[in-house]
């Protein structure tokens, strides 16, 4: 989790509240998205509703340039993100510890094409490997 160096002093000097996390200013990726689904699966874990975000966003520098600027915003990243958001954008990671782990690999594609036979290819050997990993583990 990142936020401003403010706010991540004063979220550290406490105990991780999860009644007081969901007030807070959310930026959060778009719905359906893996990390999205991972922070709505962290709330409703421990029976929270998911924050909504008031803000949506892909692109890690606006977030971090967001999160340093505000008083209330925070959002969760993954850890290598985070620490070069402490280093170019000036936010501060909060040291709470989630149990969870995104997916190793994810495939973004805009729902418009066209694509490149490169891309296509890549799209389809990724869903192969994929499922024949899951097949793997699952039976």
């Amino acid at each position: 989790m990142i936020a401003s160096r403010r706010l991540a002093a004063k979220l550290a000097r406490t105990k991780l509240d999860w009644s007081r996390l969901v007030t807070l200013d959310w930026i959060l990726g778009a719905p359906h998205t893996p990390i999205r689904e991972q922070v709505a699966d962290l709330f409703l874990a421990v029976g929270t509703t998911p924050p909504e975000p008031v803000v949506e966003s892909y692109w890690s520098r606006l977030i971090g340039e967001m999160i340093a600027l505000g008083e209330e915003p925070v959002s969760i990243v993954p850890s290598d993100i985070a620490e070069e958001l402490v280093r170019i954008a000036g936010v501060a990671i909060v040291p709470y510890s989630f149990e969870w782990t995104l997916s190793p690999i994810a495939l973004f594609m805009r729902s418009e094409g066209p694509y490149s036979a490169a891309q296509n290819l890549f799209a389809e050997k990724l869903r192969q490997i994929c499922a024949q990993t899951y097949a793997d583990t699952s039976g």
